[in-house]
């Protein structure tokens, strides 16, 4: 896996460790963050696809199940030639709001537009029927939890689409709005100007001029002495090995929020530091260490050690590691995407811990192998 692709799955792990669970403005936030993150990563588009799919994937099990699919909206938005990460964002997004939306029926209806804004026969009466109940009862219940009309909604779901196609050179304006579901030009002038301050031709102008400034983050390793977490009222003990400090700081509050004791390492060598003054019941181990590799530390480590002793789970952001499948199970070891959500590797260690000292948990790549 070369060095781009690891770290557009690293960008997805913290992305995923701090937009969940739903809550504004931290969740925006991430998304934030995170797209800044994805435009500076040079990975083929197909690379960059699987990726985003795999996180709507994972927000998606993280939601109720009732709730409509976010991959099945990015698919949908895909088809209308969008680019990825304008699909992944409006995606995510919504997503967000409708978490926020306390009627079911009218976060129904929002997705519903969302993803068929572009359809020039889009109605408060075709959103109704596809919600099963009638157009004055959606009207009414829409516009007392969300201040705006369904028709309303439309017109701003469709013009927000509307900006993002004039971003593209290619396209001329009356390809936009015909695009998103206007037939007339006037309506469709009128409508942007509202919305966005400025004309159609004016906003693309200064769209296309803007040139936005990559942003960059350097993150400092933590200290290289192991520390501990200790919660009042501990499960076990679980010791979180990872370089990556927004992944061992983040990793470590939740499971002490959830009783563990926790300490941390960032190395290999502050991991046997950590071996030679107490035995946690299980190692997180991140797969890349600055100096050596999960495969290495988990060998070392079951030099030592028996499964029935310390439970070890990799966790890595590399997603062609096929060929240690074999090995990591003969070492009573277990092995969890990043790309994952908190709630997947909370789950599996307590599911590891549950039963010290078998192998016969599945390892968990992907969350797509469930």
């Amino acid at each position: 896996m070369d060095d781009e692709c690891f770290a557009l799955v690293v960008d997805a792990h913290h992305f995923l460790v701090g937009v969940l669970p739903y809550r504004e403005p931290r969740s925006l936030e991430a998304v934030a963050t995170f797209i800044a993150a994805v435009k500076s990563r040079r990975v083929s588009l197909v690379t960059l696809e699987a990726v985003l799919v795999e996180v709507l994937d994972v927000l998606n099990h993280s939601r109720d199940a009732s709730a409509p699919s976010s991959v099945a909206s990015f698919l949908a938005l895909r088809s209308e030639a969008l680019d990825l990460v304008t699909c992944f964002a409006r995606c995510v997004t919504a997503a967000i709001v409708a978490g926020h939306v306390r009627d079911p029926l009218v976060a129904l209806a929002m997705t519903l537009v969302r993803i068929q804004a572009s359809g020039s026969s889009l109605t408060l009466a075709s959103v109704a029927a596809q919600c099963e109940c009638t157009p004055s009862s959606l009207a009414t219940r829409f516009k007392a939890e969300m201040g705006v009309t369904v028709c309303q909604y439309i017109r701003e779901c469709r013009i927000m689409r509307a900006a993002d196609l004039l971003s593209d050179p290619r396209r001329r304006v009356k390809e936009v709005w015909a695009a998103v579901g206007y037939n007339y030009a006037s309506d469709f002038a009128h409508h942007f100007k509202k919305q966005y301050g400025v004309s159609p031709t004016e906003y693309r102008r200064n769209r296309i001029a803007h040139i936005p400034h990559e942003h960059t983050a350097c993150h400092t390793l933590g200290d290289t002495q192991p520390c501990a977490v200790h919660s009042d009222d501990s499960k076990a003990h679980v010791l979180v090995v990872d370089d990556d400090e927004i992944s061992r700081v983040t990793i470590s509050k939740c499971l002490a929020l959830e009783g563990y004791t926790v300490s941390t390492a960032d190395s290999e060598r502050a991991l046997f530091q950590c071996l030679n003054r107490f035995r946690p019941a299980i190692i997180l181990l991140d797969y890349r260490l600055p100096d050596a590799d999960g495969m290495e530390c988990l060998r070392a480590v079951r030099r030592r050690f028996t499964a029935k002793q310390i439970a070890v789970l990799l966790f890595s952001a590399d997603w062609d590691l096929e060929a240690q499948f074999d090995e990591i199970r003969l070492l009573d070891a277990f092995m969890l995407s990043k790309l994952s959500s908190l709630d997947d590797l909370l789950a599996l260690i307590a599911a590891i811990l549950g039963t010290p000292g078998t192998a016969s948990a599945p390892i968990r790549f992907f969350p797509t192998t469930r």
